[in-house]
């Protein structure tokens, strides 16, 4: 018990520290074209790799490792698509902090993993960094609890780094909601899809939005009826939860819903087995809005989203389909990722 608080206590404090302040982002730069969008995914890797290579002998070194090959890989595969003259024209556009990544690229072009060091971050964009390293890091320790993005349990789960380079799935938690309907405009304008992962007892409670969703032609997965921990509900709760009642609502509403998603990604293996009876596939994430923290004002939002799309070069993004920063924040998001070349 005396070990159970104790870790309670330190969990709270990597809490606090990771989310009671704003965050500090970079504001970038994104210009509408492929070229550009090639640099800044070498670009955000090569941040990335700074700040995890000052952290691999750390505790947690093994799992720091899988994230320097990541980044190690991507490097490789995007430095030899760049030419002088593209990071030259990129440099007319860029403020003095953003340079210095640039020139780096340029100075060190076929030895940047291995000249790493002599990069020196601007420090909006290490505090950036040095704050996501720490926030995957609490995933990765509690993941036994609480699986998250950083790790699969079950082969038919989808975390978003399957996807193709430049493809983005844009998914909205917890609706149906009043915000909905402006989100499946907003789509629509840019001829767009998205996946809803709708609560079951919300849909009476917003009927319309629901039935303009379903109008759509956005997709409708489930995010169970309740919204309620799955692990700490017996078998027979979670059949509840995640089979029966939504055939009730496909019976009731004409519609089939094929995805699946657990609330808060928590998942043991009554859960897994049961979404796996019932659903395609059990879509979870790789880059997490966390547009639900209270600090996060709707500029970090989207500087968090774009920059982390560009780093992973897709993915799967988390929103909250009841949250109004979201839905403010929404098109300048898809306006910039479509005329950086993603698709959805």
């Amino acid at each position: 018990m005396k070990k159970l608080i104790i870790i309670f206590i330190l969990f709270t404090c990597v809490c606090i520290n990771i989310f009671s302040t704003e965050a500090v982002y970079a504001k970038s730069n994104y210009l509408p074209n492929k070229t550009d969008t090639n640099i800044r995914i070498l670009a955000e890797n090569l941040a990335f790799l700074k700040i995890l290579s000052s952290e691999k002998n750390s505790e947690q070194k093994e799992f720091i490792q899988t994230k320097i090959d990541s980044s190690e890989k991507i490097i490789k595969s995007y430095q030899d698509k760049i030419s002088d003259s593209d990071l030259n024209n990129i440099k007319k556009h860029l403020k003095n902090d953003e340079i210095i990544t640039i020139d780096y690229i340029q100075n060190n072009k076929n030895n940047l993993i291995e000249n790493i060091d002599k990069l020196n971050l601007p420090k909006s964009i290490s505090e950036f960094y040095k704050g996501f390293l720490a926030e995957l890091t609490r995933l990765y320790e509690l993941k036994e609890k609480y699986p998250s993005e950083i790790a699969k349990i079950d082969e038919n789960e989808i975390l978003g780094f399957e996807l193709g380079k430049h493809i983005v799935y844009l998914t909205f938690d917890d609706g149906p909601s009043n915000y909905t309907g402006k989100k499946v405009d907003i789509l629509n304008k840019y001829n767009i899809s998205a996946d809803f992962f709708v609560v079951g007892k919300n849909i009476e409670l917003f009927k319309k939005d629901f039935m303009q969703l379903v109008k759509s032609n956005n997709e409708i997965g489930y995010h169970s009826y309740s919204h309620s921990n799955l692990i700490k509900l017996d078998k027979n709760k979670q059949y509840e939860e995640i089979v029966s009642s939504k055939n009730l609502i496909e019976e009731k509403y004409g519609i089939r819903i094929d995805y699946f998603r657990a609330p808060y990604a928590s998942r043991n293996s009554i859960s897994t087995e049961l979404i796996n009876s019932e659903y395609k596939k059990h879509i979870l994430w790789n880059i997490d809005s966390q547009d639900w923290q209270s600090t996060f004002t709707e500029d970090i939002i989207y500087e968090r989203v774009i920059r982390l799309v560009h780093l992973y070069d897709g993915g799967i993004v988390l929103f909250h389909d009841n949250n109004l920063k979201t839905q403010n924040v929404l098109e300048k998001i898809v306006v910039n990722l479509k005329d950086s070349g993603f698709n959805f």
